[in-house]
């Protein structure tokens, strides 16, 4: 089992409100909602949209350039959530997120606190179905229904949920669906999901979204340039068996940590997915769910880049990709490890959409994998026996380059691929069986998953791929950093999770560079280096 490493906390303070915008305090433990908000002498007890928000606070409407900051380390209690944010900027000078003067920030100010040092604030729905707000969306702790936003270092704990949710109830976070213009360039940072809770199988309850629920529409949805980014969803404080924790969107996933969920993301029309560290994903309470590493069911073009995903249960997929008809997923610099007995890698075809023929449940023809210097150990660690990918019928084109795969079988295709379809196309992939990957030191239980030490295969195999290093692919030109480093105190994630080298004229397969001699060729994320030896 790896050990997740420390970081330490990244101060992101709240910069200031822009010319002529105007800040709103709130408070719950000692603001009025008869105070004008707008010190922190004289603040809200709550947030405009929060339920019971009245008086002064029910006359607000906020403009684009407003920020509503909740007081550091207070907490909103059931009696005040769900909170239903209905308001929208204007403007943005980031792509995806919203940074600029248009942009409406919710979040902190990490100067203005109760206690002894700064801590997030919570809404906590306290383990049972929180209010109905007016809107009657039931039993979400934070919806939003606007557009040009950040929402910034929030804690959430005690959602409940019971019996068979209505889509995008029974969740943390609900961005709008189905509504083109609603819930785009909205940025989610730094937030910290954990804590919740969930009535039993035997008495009907099943598996939900209970992170963050967005619009599910394919092969591309309606929350367009809205990006998860820097934060944290952990049921390690749950039953650890329980929890979709993304499900339609946001379309950007990146530098965020997973752990102990059922399933990490189930995402439709993604654009990229990068620098995740996805780690537990376990068997669901519920024995009809559906589990995941990643799953994006029908998507454009998408990349798929510097993730960590390891320790998956049985039945759990790894990557699950299906591009629609000439466009592509492309994959690399990603780390796998202690996977299912199969499901480690699936090009698959698009779910039916407008965009393809269809046989009324999937397209009939679908666009091409790309992956690029991964390392994939495929199946348990304890027996990687599996066939890495299995290629569906669907797949106009796979392409298979620098890869270091690491499994037992040996049929078919070395035991690296199997197909339905169309045939790999493969260069300087390097397949090992697990004892001569052992011998050479590549093992699960490296500080670094599977990364090479002096010696090792892996170096100097792979192609130069440097004419590809542009776009969506700059990246590949260092090598990966494997996901996020975590501080368990602070629950807070930092990125890189692992110092990158870049990659020399003669390149390694698989996901890491060989630089440095000796067993650990990269420092820890968290120590500050001039030189390494």
């Amino acid at each position: 089992m790896k050990v997740l490493r420390t970081a330490p906390l990244a101060v992101l303070m709240f910069t200031g409100a822009h010319a002529y915008a105007t800040s709103y305090y709130i408070d719950y433990s000692s603001g009025v909602d008869t105070n004008n908000g707008t010190s922190k002498t004289t603040p809200l007890q709550h947030a405009p949209g929060m339920y019971g928000c009245a008086n002064t606070c029910a006359s607000i409407n906020p403009k684009p350039g407003d920020s509503v900051i909740l007081k550091g380390g207070v907490t909103w209690p059931t009696a005040s959530l769900g909170w239903n944010w209905g308001w929208s900027g204007n403007a943005t000078t980031a792509n995806p997120g919203c940074t600029g003067s248009g942009c409406i920030y919710i979040g902190v100010d990490q100067t203005w606190y109760s206690g002894s040092s700064w801590a997030r604030p919570i809404l906590n729905g306290g383990g049972v179905a929180v209010n109905t707000p007016s809107n009657g969306v039931a039993n979400v702790l934070l919806r939003l229904y606007g557009s040009y936003l950040v929402v910034d270092n929030i804690e959430f704990t005690g959602l409940y949920w019971s019996g068979v949710p209505t889509y995008g109830t029974g969740t943390n976070i609900q961005l709008a669906g189905g509504e083109p213009g609603l819930d785009t360039n909205v940025q989610i940072q730094n937030i910290y999901i954990h804590g919740w809770s969930h009535g039993t199988s035997a008495s009907g309850t099943v598996e939900n979204p209970c992170g963050i629920a967005g619009d599910s529409g394919v092969p591309t949805n309606n929350n367009a340039n809205t990006i998860l980014i820097s934060s944290v969803i952990d049921g390690s404080d749950t039953d650890e068996a329980s929890c979709t924790a993304i499900m339609g969107s946001p379309p950007y996933v990146e530098n965020n940590l997973f752990q102990y969920v059922s399933s990490a993301m189930i995402v439709d029309g993604p654009v990229q997915i990068s620098g995740n560290s996805i780690l537990h994903v376990v068997a669901s309470f519920d024995p009809n769910a559906h589990r995941n590493a990643i799953e994006s069911n029908a998507n454009l073009n998408v990349t798929i880049s510097n993730n960590e995903i390891g320790h998956l249960g049985s039945g759990v997929l790894g990557i699950w990709c299906a591009p629609n008809a000439t466009y592509s997923c492309t994959i690399f610099n990603n780390v796998l490890f202690d996977t299912d007995v199969g499901n480690m890698l699936d090009p698959a075809a698009p779910v039916s959409n407008s965009g393809c023929t269809s046989n009324g449940t999937y397209c009939t023809s679908a666009g091409s994998w790309l992956m690029y210097n991964n390392t994939v150990e495929c199946g348990p660690d304890s027996n990687p026996a599996a066939v890495c990918l299995g290629i569906g019928a669907a797949l106009s084109a796979v392409t298979l380059e620098n890869n270091q795969f690491i499994t037992n079988a040996t049929t078919p295709n070395n035991g690296v691929w199997s197909t339905s379809g169309v045939n790999a196309t493969e260069t300087t992939d390097l397949k090992q069986l697990q004892s001569t990957a052992t011998a050479q030191g590549y093992t699960m239980t490296e500080a670094y998953p599977f990364s090479p030490t002096a010696g090792g295969s892996t170096i100097g195999y792979g192609t130069n791929l440097t004419i590809l290093c542009s776009g969506g692919l700059a990246l590949l030109c260092s090598d990966t950093q494997l996901g996020v480093a975590y501080n368990t105190t602070t629950h807070t994630v930092s990125s890189p999770g692992r110092t990158t080298n870049p990659r020399l004229a003669a390149w390694n397969a698989g996901a890491y560079q060989f630089i440095n001699s000796g067993p650990n060729p990269n420092p820890p994320s968290n120590l500050s280096v001039t030189s390494v030896h």
